[in-house]
């Protein structure tokens, strides 16, 4: 990424949510949502309801729109 995004790191929590999360998508998928959070969050972490949040509205997600 070359974007000029905050710096933010992720929690332990949500680490290990993304590394148990069934990705339904490739590694694109994950880059997109890295980047979502990267930009419409707050704060110097990301959090695991912050993650669960995003991943609810990610177009790969069936119950989505």
């Amino acid at each position: 990424m070359h974007e000029k995004l905050p710096f933010r790191r992720f929690s332990m929590a949500a680490q290990n949510y993304l590394r148990n999360y069934s990705w339904p998508g490739n590694v694109r998928e994950l880059r997109n949502l890295v980047q979502r959070l990267m930009i419409l969050g707050a704060g110097d972490d990301i959090e695991l309801d912050e993650v669960k949040a995003a991943l609810a509205r990610s177009p790969s997600n069936p119950s989505w729109g």
